[in-house]
């Protein structure tokens, strides 16, 4: 998801909104990239310290190692295949929703997909976030954008943008 070169000019609390959309969806393990639907149930990381035990020949410094507490795929999941993949996930599997190996863009994508998209999102926000956002405001927004010709092929931030436009008090529930 790229703004440099995009018709979309944010301001601060859109950027933080832009920036949550990153972090609750479009970078989030537990959903599908392609239609936000949850493929995948993980729990809250938690952090150890690894030690060095004494007699090491190597002064190497302690290193922290995190993980989760669970990780189950969930209806929507298909098999995995391999240990990890780029999109910083714990493994690949493909959306039964869509077909997607969760990586996918939304370049392209008509108005009635990307409503589908924003309503997915809707749920996964609503039902596993603590963030509250106004459906209809989201796809009301998603379709304003789309209609607008210069916003045409950059279906990714339309979303973005129009998730941003729709969190409830977004300065108050985005992080800084």
């Amino acid at each position: 998801m790229q703004f440099s070169d995009s018709p979309f000019q944010l301001d601060k609390s859109e950027q933080r909104g832009v920036d949550l959309f990153r972090e609750l969806l479009w970078q989030n393990a537990e959903v599908c990239n392609n239609c936000f639907t949850q493929v995948r149930d993980i729990g809250p990381e938690y952090s150890n310290i690894l030690r060095r035990t004494g007699g090491a020949c190597l002064d190497v410094p302690d290193m922290e190692l995190t993980t989760n507490e669970w990780y189950e795929r969930t209806e929507s999941a298909s098999q995995e295949h391999s240990t990890f993949d780029e999109n910083r996930r714990h493994g690949q599997c493909y959306c039964m929703e869509c077909g997607a190996d969760l990586s996918a863009n939304h370049r392209g994508r008509s108005l009635d997909e990307l409503r589908e998209i924003a309503r997915s999102a809707v749920v996964y926000i609503t039902e596993e976030t603590p963030q509250e956002i106004d459906g209809a405001d989201f796809v009301s927004e998603v379709e304003k954008l789309k209609r607008e010709p210069e916003n045409q092929s950059w279906e990714t931030e339309i979303l973005a943008v129009a998730f941003a436009r729709s969190l409830q008090s977004p300065a108050a529930k985005v992080p800084a």
